[in-house]
């Protein structure tokens, strides 16, 4: 009889483990020519054991694939964690301004993840020759991590940015 139940415990159980998946729709504006702004949509995956991050993917308008991860960034985790979030640039991006309580003269951890924690991070690579993108999203309840929404932005180290981000599951 202790079969059925441990079958049921055991099948809600996986159902819980099962990754959580949505999608990130923004604008895409070429500053280097007057064109109407380009829909693009990346679809996101929380990993299933940690699902403050995950994986992020999409395509834009030229037809180039991006890959790439995503973070939540909490001040009680380590640093180490998010090695892989610059994804090439120099860590914690300088060149988008950040303000924090904890104002420092030269961009550091500290304060970057105290003006970060409760927000998403991510940086995208082309499968080809192309920019790279990186994106920061507000969360819509940061303990539910991408899961319940939020909103951002994008830049592409070409200058072109996706506005109007709107991160949904």
């Amino acid at each position: 009889m202790t079969q059925p139940i441990f079958r049921t415990v055991l099948g809600a159980s996986l159902a819980l483990a099962c990754a959580t998946t949505g999608t990130a729709t923004g604008e895409l504006h070429d500053t280097s020519a007057a064109q109407k702004p380009t829909s693009v949509t990346f679809i996101w995956k929380a990993d299933a054991e940690t699902p403050e991050r995950g994986s992020i993917q999409g395509n834009l308008p030229d037809g180039k694939h991006y890959a790439g991860r995503y973070y939540e960034v909490a001040e009680n985790v380590p640093e180490q964690v998010y090695a892989n979030a610059w994804g090439g640039s120099e860590p914690y991006w300088p060149d988008w301004p950040v303000t924090s309580p904890k104002r420092a003269d030269k961009m550091n951890w500290d304060t970057f993840a105290a003006t970060y924690t409760g927000r998403v991070i991510a940086t995208l690579s082309p499968n080809a020759d192309g920019p790279t993108i990186r994106c920061r999203f507000n969360l819509n309840a940061p303990s539910a991590g991408l899961a319940r929404g939020g909103t951002g932005e994008c830049k592409l180290s070409d200058g072109q940015t996706i506005e109007n981000v709107v991160v949904s599951r």
